[in-house]
């Protein structure tokens, strides 16, 4: 997605100001240089960088490679970087970045409610036109400020190209400090090449070393052989069969329950 060329001396203020940060540091978080993001922006490398420093966004030396052209290299490799404004960690591990939402997700959130399954099996609300679509990122930001849950946009792992192609998200159980559910979607072109494994081995590392979350629970389909595929791989195991409770229009309200314990 292209960034929106602003004249270049007008004034940027309010909520136009905020999505012009929000654009501007995730994809500088993927990789992108300062000089580049000033050309696609049509603002000034200076304007650019007051913008990236007063988000809070951790330079990368002058001339450095980015990180994620060097996470790219290694499918094993899961590393944190600084927070950009959703208070959440930037996520890496060799195939996908997992970052918090913007409101440059809006498109990839309007294709998976268009999607036969997504809106079936998560809380996205089917067929989202871009208000509904605004409406989700809206409520990922404010759990995520909240600290009712951590919600990241999967993003692909290319240098200045932060766009989202799915969603996994941590949800703590309430009185149950060491126990979190997981939920996680992949649009359905960028399935079946090892992207959701990635990102549940990044947000379950991440879990147990930073959060000290000591159980993981992830409800699967039972007809989404790649969804098993994706926990098995990531180190889930199943654990049984619950049901479902909350939406009356699903055809399939039973889930197969995996879950990753932490080793002692």
């Amino acid at each position: 997605m292209a960034l929106s060329r602003e004249t270049k001396w007008s004034r940027v203020t309010g909520a136009a100001r905020e999505e012009l940060a929000e654009s501007l540091c995730a994809r500088y978080e993927a990789g992108a240089s300062i000089r580049v993001l000033a050309k696609a922006s049509g603002r000034s490398y200076g304007f650019v960088r007051q913008i990236l420093s007063d988000s809070g966004v951790a330079f990368r030396p002058r001339g450095g490679k980015s990180t994620p052209a060097r996470a790219a290299n290694s499918t094993d490799r899961i590393s944190t970087s600084g927070s950009v404004r959703s208070g959440l960690p930037v996520l890496r591990s060799g195939r996908c970045i997992l970052r918090g939402w913007t409101y440059e997700d809006v498109p990839t959130v309007v294709e998976a409610g268009r999607d036969p399954t997504i809106p079936m099996l998560t809380t996205l609300p089917r067929s989202s036109g871009e208000r509904d679509a605004r409406e989700f990122v809206a409520r990922q930001r404010w759990y995520a400020r909240a600290k009712l849950a951590y919600p990241f946009a999967i993003c692909l792992p290319h240098p200045g190209n932060p766009v989202s192609v799915g969603a996994a998200c941590l949800w703590p159980v309430p009185f149950d400090p060491a126990r979190a559910l997981l939920g996680l979607w992949v649009l359905d072109r960028w399935r079946r090449n090892g992207i959701g494994t990635a990102a549940l081995v990044a947000l379950a590392g991440w879990a147990v070393s930073s959060l000290g979350i000591e159980r993981l629970e992830l409800q699967v389909d039972p007809s989404d052989p790649a969804g098993r595929k994706a926990a098995e791989h990531a180190g889930f195991g199943a654990v049984g069969m619950v049901r479902r409770v909350g939406r009356s229009d699903e055809a399939r309200p039973e889930r197969l329950l995996f879950a990753l314990v932490r080793s002692a």
